[in-house]
């Protein structure tokens, strides 16, 4: 069982060693609060040892505490208005934070509350989000200031969804309630499937991505230099650059398809062509590559796709051993759908804005991505599994 700060000493026992459940209301606003407080407590580290570090003066630190806040929001991918202008080119790194903490609490949930059955997790779920949600919201109008905040109602809907999907996974798996005798063998193999052909071409974009930036070198080091970030401004930046990678990993898989990024309106990264204007300077951009046509060598990148189809075609064959090619193949073009909507989701939420004007739009865009990577995958994924189902077919014969 797992031993959580605070969370093990506030579950109840009878005088048998037992679990004395508790009410929903009270076990949810318990797990929601142990959230918010141990994730601003992780984040205010790194923040104040940035202000004790620095030439600020002393009245700083206020808004030191109030920056906290405001980067928790940010860990739920909401946008933050700086000045008036919607940044919400997000880290998706920072995700893994709320999301653990809300896995560890939902398991806590699960065993105060001893939930029976599916529609007492749903409402333990749906309670701890709900809390969850709302504590949010309180603290994000406590540290909105005039020059920083975010929107309630949009802290209110990204926290309380990110909240009720990895709280309910949480309560579900220390329950043991498996989805398997719930959902349709077909359903999980498409989901299957999806999920084999996002991994990989998320692992082999990385992979492109970190080659790129190992050709750079001297460009990323150099970067830490022109701002100037010392000691633990480098540690710090080195810590951003981390936390972006996510992000980067999903522009390389829409470089890869080919639609590529925007980096400002107007711009264009592709593997067909480059265009850019200024860029900012950061560890990471190195990697773009330089204006104008790239080599004939570069079109190399357009088979990582398709080799992410194909394995997700092979995995779709050997799954339906039984049946036909054809009906391999259909199941192989499903999933393919499946994968190229979940890549535009994750395009849609790794860009945004960085600010006004020019740097409103970076980041890849939803419908090229939705339409390259639907197209690739379901036709690439059908093909893979009709040629792997007629082999593994000539073979039985």
């Amino acid at each position: 069982m797992t031993k959580l700060p605070l969370l093990s000493r506030l579950t109840r026992s009878n005088h048998e060693g037992e679990v004395d459940p508790r009410s929903v209301v009270t076990t949810a606003a318990i797990a929601a609060a142990w959230c918010i407080v141990m994730g601003l407590v992780i984040i205010v580290v790194p923040v104040l040892l940035a202000w004790a570090f620095s030439s600020g003066p002393a009245a700083a630190f206020a808004e030191a505490l109030r920056s906290t806040g405001h980067i928790w929001m940010a860990a739920h991918h909401v946008p933050v208005i700086l000045a008036g202008v919607n940044v919400s080119v997000l880290p998706l790194g920072l995700l893994v934070l709320p999301v653990t903490l809300l896995y560890l609490a939902g398991r806590w949930a699960a065993r105060a509350a001893t939930p029976t059955s599916t529609a007492d997790v749903l409402v333990l779920a749906l309670s701890t989000a709900g809390a969850y949600a709302l504590f949010n919201v309180i603290v994000n109008a406590w540290v909105a200031t005039s020059s920083v905040s975010s929107a309630w109602w949009k802290v209110l809907i990204t926290t309380g969804l990110v909240g009720f999907v990895t709280v309910g996974m949480a309560i579900a798996r220390e329950q043991k309630l498996s989805l398997k005798d719930r959902v349709d063998a077909r359903v999980q193999l498409i989901a299957k499937a999806a999920s084999i052909g996002v991994v990989a071409i998320l692992a082999l974009s990385s992979l492109l991505a970190a080659v790129a930036l190992g050709f750079h070198l001297d460009e990323v080091s150099g970067s830490f230099t022109l701002l100037g970030t010392g000691v633990v401004g480098g540690l710090l930046l080195t810590i951003i650059s981390l936390l972006y990678l996510p992000n980067i990993a999903v522009w390389s898989a829409s470089f890869a398809l080919g639609p590529g990024f925007l980096m400002g309106t107007g711009t264009q990264v592709a593997a067909s062509t480059t265009q850019t204007g200024a860029l900012p300077v950061f560890p990471l951009v190195p990697a773009i590559p330089a204006n104008g046509t790239p080599p004939l060598a570069a079109a190399a990148v357009l088979l990582i796709p398709l080799v992410a189809a194909m394995v997700m075609g092979w995995f779709v064959a050997r799954r339906t051993s039984h049946d036909s090619a054809e009906a391999s193949a259909g199941w192989g073009a499903v999933a393919g759908v499946v994968a190229g909507v979940a890549l535009a989701i994750l395009a849609g939420i790794s860009g945004g804005s960085l600010g006004s004007g020019r740097l409103s739009q970076v980041g890849p865009q939803v419908i090229p991505v939705a339409f390259f990577a639907i197209f690739t995958f379901g036709v690439v994924a059908s093909a893979s599994a009709w040629v792997v189902a007629q082999q593994r077919q000539r073979t039985a014969d």
